[in-house]
């Protein structure tokens, strides 16, 4: 007992004699500290802004601008401190913002917490905010998966702020972007995970205000998508359905008439449609936007089949198609997909199915506005044979009414 006693007096005497040195020297720019505790864990803090060390009454605190940790100095075993750098991170849009970041981590799981954050530099534009995906501590990459309760509290000049792109969506805690009742900042969201973070309690707030974003990349003229949230698209783009015919896609315009909710322009959940940039258009970055009342949970598998005739189907969540029964869009052509590319379709695109006894080639160019290139105009004495299916993708022995058909690969209109 003795020799405990006294084994405790010396630990307390080398971590006074620690901390003398370290506030004689004032401040360190960008600090990794490193607390060991007594019960042998360990946890990583990162000051990215000038910390200060202070003792008084029993107590260890490391601050800086941007927030505060203490620990009684009877349960510390020791603290390290190491080299930091300049945190610099880059939003969706490609722009870099330095960052004061302060992170909590878990060396075990290898992740971290965002417990303060904040702009760094005096000529920097305080109004945006862009949270890390991972940081380095001590040479090791953490992956931060948190983002702490109250984060941005009273950070009035806040008015975006930009999520990682993520594996997963980060776990929000309570009220961690809220500014105050008053101000609501803009979330902008990686387009993947926009349907998750719509579904986010801690998110209500922004997306009632129309405030949870994300931005689309367009790689060319057309480009497919689908979302697990209703979204609100801008007015100078058009929508268009699919289906194959005369080994072509034929393309119908989905109408605002079929869009307009609230008078804005929606692509409702869970649907796979086809995007056009405008023709003169040179910026091919579009932003969406959650639009209020159209979250719930999320059903990945799901096709809504809002617009009727269609068969593209919606890609909610990363995955893989079998080869042949799917095509993807590339350089505004559909092309079949390869059985020897086992790659997964990415999120919030969209497939193209073609039903198995429809011929088609693996490449399929895009024609006309769904009205063109029918093959031609039968009446029903004149039925050709083969294969006849419904715009459903429904095969049939042969039309029995009026309407729209495929027959051997061609669109024909029996009248």
């Amino acid at each position: 007992m003795h020799n405990m006693k006294r084994y405790k007096n010396w630990v307390r005497a080398a971590m006074l004699l620690l901390l003398t040195m370290l506030t004689s020297n004032g401040t360190w720019a960008d600090t990794k500290v490193t607390v060991w505790l007594n019960d042998g864990t360990k946890t990583d803090v990162l000051f990215a802004n000038n910390p200060v060390i202070t003792y008084a009454e029993g107590t260890v605190t490391l601050a800086s601008t941007s927030g505060s940790k203490s620990w009684p100095l009877t349960q510390l075993r020791k603290l390290t401190f190491g080299e930091g750098q300049t945190l610099q991170v880059e939003t969706e849009e490609g722009d870099a913002i330095e960052m004061e970041i302060e992170v909590e981590t878990s060396y075990a799981d290898k992740e971290a917490v965002i417990t303060s954050a904040g702009v760094s530099g005096t000529e920097t534009d305080k109004s945006t905010l862009a949270l890390p995906s991972e940081v380095d501590v001590y040479g090791e990459t953490y992956k931060v998966t948190i983002i702490a309760d109250n984060l941005l509290k009273d950070q009035t000049d806040v008015t975006d702020i930009h999520l990682p792109d993520t594996e997963e969506p980060l776990k929000i805690g309570k009220d961690a972007l809220k500014i105050d009742d008053e101000t609501v900042a803009t979330i902008h969201s990686p387009l993947a995970l926009l349907d998750d973070y719509a579904i986010d309690d801690q998110l209500k707030q922004n997306v009632d205000a129309g405030k949870l974003t994300a931005t689309v990349n367009a790689p060319s003229h057309y480009w497919t998508f689908s979302c697990g949230i209703d979204v609100v698209i801008p007015d100078n783009i058009k929508v268009y359905k699919c289906v194959i015919a005369d080994d072509k896609v034929q393309i119908t315009m989905i109408e605002d008439k079929d869009l307009l909710v609230d008078n804005k322009r929606i692509i409702k959940a869970n649907n796979g449609v086809l995007v056009a940039c405008p023709d003169d258009d040179t910026v091919n970055a579009y932003e969406i936007v959650a639009h209020p009342g159209g979250q719930t949970a999320i059903d990945a598998d799901s096709d809504a089949k809002s617009y009727g005739v269609n068969w593209l189907e919606p890609v909610i969540k990363s995955k893989s198609y079998p080869a042949d029964e799917y095509y993807v869009l590339k350089d505004n052509e559909f092309h079949a997909i390869d059985a020897d590319i086992n790659s997964a379709v990415p999120a919030c695109k969209a497939v193209l199915k073609k039903p198995a006894s429809v011929f088609a080639s693996r490449t399929l160019g895009i024609v006309g506005d769904g009205t063109t290139s029918i093959s031609s105009t039968l009446g029903p004495s004149a039925l050709e044979e083969g294969y006849w299916y419904n715009l459903n993708g429904r095969r049939i022995e042969k039309p029995s009414f009026k309407g729209v058909y495929i027959n051997n690969g061609k669109k024909v209109i029996i009248k």
